[in-house]
């Protein structure tokens, strides 16, 4: 959360990732938020990962 506050300071723009309950504290600060609809934290995580993993490859690959 500290970070959320320090990105909103200096003018960044947020992504974040969470689950559990729709409506948390991270969510509500990032201006993207990939939230995973479970309460199980280990399906949670390794979703988050598969999203993470497939921006980074698209990322690379992309033609600037």
């Amino acid at each position: 959360m500290k970070a959320c506050e320090y990105a909103k300071n200096n003018n960044m723009d947020i992504i974040s990732f969470s689950g559990f309950e729709k409506d948390n504290p991270l969510s509500k600060k990032g201006d993207i938020n990939f939230w995973i609809d479970s309460d199980n934290y280990n399906i949670i995580e390794n979703s988050h990962q598969v999203l993470l993993l497939t921006l980074i490859d698209y990322i690379s690959n992309k033609k600037y």
